[in-house]
């Protein structure tokens, strides 16, 4: 049965698919193409699960979100600032970031080898590396901040060094994901590449 493993870094890479690779070598499929295709799907599968987890509400405190180019905790629930100005409802620690601007969200993008995503935002990732026999994909972002939020780290709120730094305490979403998803990735990819095999031989892989 194909299983993922670890990698060092963030990263993983599934094992356990040779015996499809080898029937598509045997039956001269385009062996490259049909990886690269089903490391683009898993990148698809990822982002739509990724984006997914970047959407959940918070329920945590209430910061003003926009006030005149200012920030900071709402301290107050009257109508009159409700209607005026736009609020952001954190998320816990231990929770996934909760969306305020949706900067995070629309940056993640994936890519593979031979071929770029396109993120909303405009920030595509660097090239993965790679070679003919052997294809590989990123998923992720260029917002480095995404980083600080999966992990934790001591920041100035707002950007503002005269009130000293803070703790932020890690709201991770990316490696859960890909945790609560690895199953569903292998899957995919090795549905991917029998679909393949079945297309240049006209018959199904046992």
């Amino acid at each position: 049965m194909p299983t993922i493993k670890k990698i060092k870094g963030e990263g993983f890479r599934v094992e356990g698919i040779d015996k499809v690779i080898a029937a598509l070598k045997a039956a001269d499929a385009d062996v490259k193409k049909a990886s690269e295709e089903a490391i683009w799907e898993a990148g698809n599968f990822l982002e739509r699960k990724l984006k997914r987890k970047l959407s959940q509400p918070g329920s945590g405190k209430t910061y003003i979100s926009s006030m005149k180019g200012k920030r900071g905790l709402f301290k107050g629930d009257t109508k009159e600032k409700r209607s005026r100005y736009s609020f952001h409802v954190a998320s816990v620690p231990g929770q996934p970031p909760a969306p305020d601007l949706g900067r995070l969200r629309a940056s993640i993008t994936h890519n593979t080898t031979y071929r770029q995503g396109a993120p909303s935002d405009g920030r595509p990732l660097p090239r993965p590396g790679g070679i003919f026999h052997k294809i590989k994909g990123y998923i992720g972002t260029n917002v480095a901040y995404g980083y600080f939020l999966e992990v934790g780290a001591k920041i100035w709120p707002y950007g503002n060094k005269n009130i000293g730094k803070r703790q932020l305490l890690p709201r991770p979403w990316f490696m859960v994901t890909l945790g609560e998803n690895q199953n569903n990735v292998v899957k995919l990819m090795i549905r991917s590449l029998k679909r393949t095999f079945k297309s240049h031989t006209g018959t199904r892989f046992k």
